[in-house]
């Protein structure tokens, strides 16, 4: 984004690995990290040394003038809320696709299947592309991987991750769930704007101005929560194209997050509402489940305005103010 910022090409498209686009004279510049409002790389993170020798290594980008922009409704997760239990005997192709726990596995043979059932926590999400490209997925058509149970695609691996977790300063994950990208079509679009992609005639993407529905009731459309405790508070994830395989405009109206209380019969919604990175950074890997950034931050008596290096070989960040213990790599 940074590259064709500066360059005065609006948007980022594809990160590239290599010499596609040939190799200059001399590379001056090593692993950089930017956090987003940058005009130019100069003004971002990165080694004091060049350390990249090989033109294999050399990273481009190619820009385009119009991207997608997904955003999750709130009020749809708000108003669809809820908790069912469901028979084992509904559950074996969500099992193969590993929408239940481990523990589901040995309740899953044909002995003990009738007699048990999972807690699940249900919930609708609903989708808009209101940027100015089409949501198409990374994979090609012929790349997709058919599911003989549900009979269906699968076109991106990780379409949606849904996280409970703690509602203490830990936010430690409790349970989990994924949704595979296995029906990506317009459900319904604005008014005056014609449905292009659809499940059933083979095309999967989300047009510009059209919502992509997951109902409540769909398979895999839920967090197993079954060796969860209820009768306690908890913090709802909810995150859309998580891994950014597939480039947007923007992505910070891609995370919903609720406080929520599991009654365990029904759950109580006490507020929803987007997970706006104020720092313009998420972290990755680390311990804190891709939370944001905390600028600044204050780490051995030390604070610092930015990413850091310090008892780390690669830039990380705090994600609460006072380091606890909590960080992930910038």
């Amino acid at each position: 984004m940074i590259v064709c910022r500066e360059l005065g090409l609006n948007f980022a498209e594809k990160n590239i690995t290599g010499n596609e686009f040939g190799v200059g004279e001399k590379i001056v510049m090593s692993k950089p990290i930017c956090i987003g409002d940058e005009i130019s790389l100069t003004q971002c993170l990165r080694d004091d040394n060049v350390t990249c020798s090989s033109s294999e290594k050399v990273a481009g980008v190619r820009c385009t003038d119009a991207l997608p922009d997904l955003a999750l409704s709130i009020r749809g997760i708000y108003r669809t809320l809820r908790v069912d239990y469901l028979p084992n005997t509904m559950l074996r192709c969500s099992w193969e696709e590993n929408c239940l726990t481990s523990s589901a596995n040995r309740y899953m043979n044909n002995f003990y299947m009738r007699y048990y059932r999972r807690r699940l926590m249900r919930f609708s999400t609903i989708i808009l592309n209101f940027g100015s490209a089409d949501y198409r997925p990374l994979a090609k058509k012929e790349d997709w991987i058919w599911h003989t149970c549900h009979k269906h695609f699968h076109s991106q691996e990780e379409f949606a991750t849904y996280d409970l977790l703690t509602s203490d300063k830990r936010r430690r994950k409790v349970a989990e769930g994924h949704k595979a990208s296995f029906c990506l079509e317009d459900t319904r679009c604005l008014a005056g704007v014609d449905r292009t992609y659809n499940c059933t005639a083979g095309t999967q993407g989300i047009s510009v101005n059209c919502f992509d529905d997951y109902a409540y009731s769909i398979d895999c459309q839920w967090i197993d929560v079954s060796d969860v405790p209820y009768l306690r508070s908890y913090i709802l994830h909810v995150n859309i194209n998580p891994k950014f395989e597939v480039p947007e405009t923007d992505f910070d109206n891609n995370v919903v997050v609720c406080d929520i209380y599991d009654r365990g019969s029904f759950i109580r919604v006490r507020d929803c509402g987007y997970d706006y990175c104020t720092s313009g950074l998420r972290s990755h890997d680390g311990n804190a489940n891709r939370a944001c950034c905390v600028f600044p931050f204050r780490y051995r008596g030390v604070w610092y305005e930015t990413c850091t290096k310090f008892s780390v070989d690669r830039y990380w960040c705090s994600t609460t103010t006072i380091y606890e213990g909590k960080w992930g790599l910038c």
